[in-house]
């Protein structure tokens, strides 16, 4: 009796890891892809390299980068519904209908080498309505993407936005101060004391 109780608890040991190990295959199986172009702003075949490029990334570094294009629902509760993002994820939102059509949210170790500074820099560089203007959502992502790998395959810290010149720096150092001194305009704008937020918004863009 003893020796077909341990049969029996063996089999279900056995049985209940072979479940396990299909349920875990199911669930990577059905994984979204690492990118989802909802809002169809990728070139035809360039996706499939994008993928390709991602993937790569991720076996080499173990950094996991997943991009999401939507039309206004770009949240990362909507993302998470597709991906399982930790600590060592980037995700990378491009919303055509935004002033900015840029966004990245980063995982806690990846935030600890690249600065938040480098982010807002980044946005700011390839998600305004001037870049995309000239180059389009696209054109933006993939620009956005270079300085990310880079930064990503360093060991030092990034803090600021790589393979940019002192002069560069300064030159987005006043761009910066004008477009703060245009939204404190804007805000004092009519004889109300109240803040104007209408002109603050309607200004967003060029900054």
């Amino acid at each position: 009796r003893e020796s077909l109780a341990r049969a029996a608890q063996l089999a279900s040991f056995f049985l209940a890891a072979a479940i396990s190990e299909k349920s875990n295959a199911l669930a990577s199986a059905t994984e979204a892809p690492p990118v989802l172009d909802m809002a169809n702003v990728i070139p035809s075949g360039e996706e499939s390299r994008l993928v390709r490029r991602l993937t790569q990334l991720e076996a080499e570094t173990g950094v996991q980068i997943r991009v999401l294009t939507a039309l206004n629902d770009v949240s990362v509760e909507r993302a998470r519904s597709f991906w399982t993002l930790g600590n060592r994820s980037i995700l990378i939102t491009v919303n055509p209908q935004s002033g900015n059509v840029l966004d990245f949210r980063a995982g806690n170790d990846v935030s600890e080498k690249i600065k938040r500074s480098f982010w807002l820099e980044l946005q700011g560089r390839y998600g305004n309505m001037f870049y995309v203007k000239e180059h389009g959502e696209d054109g933006a992502l993939q620009a956005a993407l270079g300085p990310i790998e880079t930064c990503v395959r360093r060991d030092a810290i990034c803090r600021q936005v790589p393979g940019f010149s002192p002069e560069q720096y300064a030159l987005s150092a006043v761009m910066a101060s004008a477009g703060g001194s245009i939204a404190g305009s804007s805000l004092r704008t009519g004889n109300s004391k109240k803040p104007n937020w209408f002109w603050l918004v309607a200004f967003a863009p060029l900054w």
